[in-house]
């Protein structure tokens, strides 16, 4: 390698060493351009942040006025109520409560009394009771009279018997079991 290669070379690698300071240069802005965009950014979204809660604020009182004022009317109304029920409470004395509590006593020992002539005594149960039995018995009986067969014969009532079935009774008496329905 001759000197004027040497002197190329140098002058090749000078440029490269300058173009390398004006790009670390440029980077070197670059970099405090973005700082001071965060800042700014930063910034902005504190101011945004805080905007934001002060109209949502606005927004929820303005919300809840009207709210707020009726239900301060209701209760003001339920004040003026509650009054008016201390007012009767003092009003009633003892004399109410006993015009009331007596006739309600009265009320009673008349519901009693009529239950006491109303249902009937245990003997007088005990007599239904049994009459009760007796009835069953007779409508039992009367129900297995109505499932025998029967027809008139020669003007005489006549029964449907099983023949092969009557060889029960004495003294003459001939009886037969019924065919039934």
């Amino acid at each position: 390698m001759n000197n004027q290669d040497n002197t190329e070379l140098i002058e090749v690698v000078l440029g490269l060493l300058e173009k390398s300071k004006q790009q670390d240069e440029s980077i070197q802005k670059a970099i405090k351009a973005l700082e001071s965009e965060k800042t700014a950014l930063e910034t902005l979204r504190s101011d945004f942040k805080g905007v934001v809660v002060g109209q949502t604020r606005d927004s929820v009182q303005n919300a809840l006025e009207r709210p707020l004022s009726r239900l301060q009317g209701h209760s003001e109304n339920l004040q003026g109520v509650v009054r008016d029920i201390e007012r009767a409470k003092r009003d009633l004395d003892w004399r109410a409560n006993l015009w009331y509590f007596g006739g309600f006593a009265v009320f009673m020992a008349c519901c009693m009394g009529f239950m006491l002539w109303f249902v009937p005594s245990l003997d007088e149960i005990g007599a239904r009771r049994a009459e009760l039995d007796h009835l069953t018995a007779k409508i039992e009986k009367a129900q297995n009279l109505q499932r025998l067969q029967t027809s008139n014969c020669d003007k005489r009532l006549c029964v449907k018997v099983i023949e092969s079935k009557c060889n029960y009774g004495s003294k003459g008496d001939r009886y037969c079991v019924a065919e039934l329905k």
